[in-house]
């Protein structure tokens, strides 16, 4: 899924947000948890393959690879 991370301080000419790829790995109660399957270009406190908890309106994208 794809899902958009909010940059909260960004540079004055620099980008507000930052869309990257999420492997969901487990659903829990109504949210989901993931694995980053992007390498950020702007945002630093994220790494690929760090945890992310979200819920269904964080999503703006889902990748459907025909599996």
């Amino acid at each position: 899924m794809k899902l958009l991370f909010e940059i909260l301080r960004p540079e004055p000419e620099g980008p507000f947000a930052e869309r990257m790829w999420v492997e969901v790995t487990e659903i829990v109660g109504d949210g989901y948890v993931g694995s980053l399957d992007n390498d950020p270009q702007v945002i630093r406190s994220v790494r690929p393959g760090g945890r992310i908890e979200f819920l269904p309106h964080h999503v703006i994208a889902i990748w459907d690879d025909g599996v």
